[in-house]
């Protein structure tokens, strides 16, 4: 790309501002969305209610596929795609039978428990 804009700063500002919002935004959205819900996840157990959980499909789906990963190698290696940053979401589970499958074994299960000392086992550790 700098050597495609030599000598044309606007143009190398301006190409490498379409690549950023071609290949990066999307996954820095993401993030923002993971973030979110994780810091909505702390904020309910730090005052001890219930998690509002949202009803939008995307969220359905984003909370079922970790539950799914660990049932089926397929749904895992698509979870492992979009984790290690290969695949956008979106791509990965527009695949044929990718969401209906997460769906479908996530259904009725819990989220697996997240490996590390609860809050009060933390707060515990620090007396």
């Amino acid at each position: 790309m700098v050597a495609e804009h030599a000598g044309d700063p606007s143009g190398l500002a301006l190409a490498h501002d379409e690549v950023t919002q071609a290949r990066l935004t999307p996954w820095y959205q993401h993030t923002i969305g993971l973030d979110r819900a994780r810091a909505a996840a702390i904020q309910a157990e730090i005052e001890g209610v219930p998690l509002a959980l949202s009803d939008d499909p995307a969220a359905l789906v984003g909370r079922a596929l970790p539950v799914a990963a660990v049932q089926d190698a397929d749904v895992f290696r698509a979870f492992l795609e979009i984790a290690g940053v290969l695949t956008l979401p979106q791509e990965v589970l527009s695949r044929p039978g990718v969401r209906e499958r997460v769906l479908e074994l996530a259904e009725g299960q819990q989220p697996p428990p997240v490996a590390a000392p609860s809050r009060t086992q933390l707060l515990e550790m620090m007396v």
